[in-house]
């Protein structure tokens, strides 16, 4: 042991200069080797070397820990995904679970011209390894006067259509289950005192201009799928509304793909059911599918998503 100069105090403190296990339980034997309590004793016998190991373990443990902490609360070094959805909520950008698959075909048929192809019709295909698969389009399209359309079709093992959405009247909240919900294909009308069906659209939280009479609503993400959220009161001391809200005698309807991720992509031969003697020719494979989004994609994209509102960040924003 060093034996400190006469004007030299001895520190009292272990000093960390590394993480490494081995390094830590060494810098803990130094300590130990400056003071008078256990001066004399042999740190590698065995009783002490069980505690230094404990010691060591402990702060191994709780420093990377504080390091895990630290680096998820922020955008650029979380790396769990619960982390950036927390993150990213404030700027108005929700985290989607999975994303459907997308291609686009070109449809022929000796139709009159202007003879549609309803939303929601369904197309068969196979991959290469001839699994089938089922594609939707998402908005009716129409054949010109040479009985041909280009066509968007969408990925989705399961199409829900028209279910009828339960909201909770307090929160103002309905829950949609499941991560293999597709948040670009939801689509949410409600139905007036005529028996017509109007669509609304989604906001963001960042979104300006709302007021009591606007028909829209709001994703949020949690672990096991999405809440939508409608319009409500800013709070009691306040008469401020933001987005209209669902009434109890309200009929809302809901609409939505859930996909197959991943598995969707390089999908071709695709086939028609709406029309007999209809053909097809694909002009893409399906391409785009994802079992979970990109976390790099995420930090660049919505700070991006953010400043999207080509005006400045005012005091109200915040």
């Amino acid at each position: 042991m060093t034996t400190p100069l006469p004007n030299q105090s001895i520190d009292p403190n272990v000093q960390l200069g590394s993480l490494d296990f081995n390094e830590i339980k060494e810098s803990i034997i130094e300590h130990l080797k400056t003071q008078d309590t256990l001066k004399d004793y042999d740190y590698a016998g065995s009783a002490l070397q069980v505690l230094l190991d404990v010691l060591a373990y402990n702060t191994l443990y709780y420093g990377h820990y504080s390091n895990m902490i630290a680096n998820e609360m922020f955008l650029d070094s979380a790396q769990r995904i619960e982390s950036l959805i927390s993150l990213v909520k404030p700027l108005g950008y929700v985290v989607p679970g999975k994303i459907s698959a997308k291609a686009n075909v070109k449809v022929r048929h000796a139709a009159v011209e202007g003879t549609s192809i309803p939303k929601y019709t369904r197309f068969s295909a196979n991959s290469e390894t001839g699994a089938p698969f089922t594609f939707y389009n998402i908005e009716p399209y129409y054949l010109n006067a040479d009985g041909e359309v280009s066509v968007q079709l969408i990925e989705a093992k399961t199409l829900i259509k028209e279910l009828p959405l339960i909201v909770d009247q307090q929160t103002q909240k309905a829950f949609l289950i499941g991560l293999d919900v597709d948040i670009a294909t939801i689509t949410i009308e409600t139905r007036d005192d005529s028996g017509v069906w109007t669509e609304w659209g989604r906001a963001d939280n960042i979104q300006s201009g709302l007021d009591e009479n606007s028909k829209v609503y709001w994703l949020e993400r949690s672990e096991l799928g999405f809440f939508v959220v409608f319009g409500g009161n800013l709070g009691a001391n306040t008469t401020t509304q933001i987005g209209r809200q669902i009434g109890p005698n309200d009929q809302v309807r809901i609409s939505y793909l859930k996909t197959s991720g991943e598995s969707g992509n390089e999908v071709g031969n695709f086939s028609i059911e709406l029309f007999d003697g209809a053909s097809t020719e694909t002009l893409s494979l399906s391409t785009g599918g994802a079992d979970e989004p990109n976390l790099d994609s995420i930090r660049f994209f919505a700070p991006k998503w953010f400043a999207s509102q080509d005006r400045a960040v005012t005091v109200e924003d915040c």
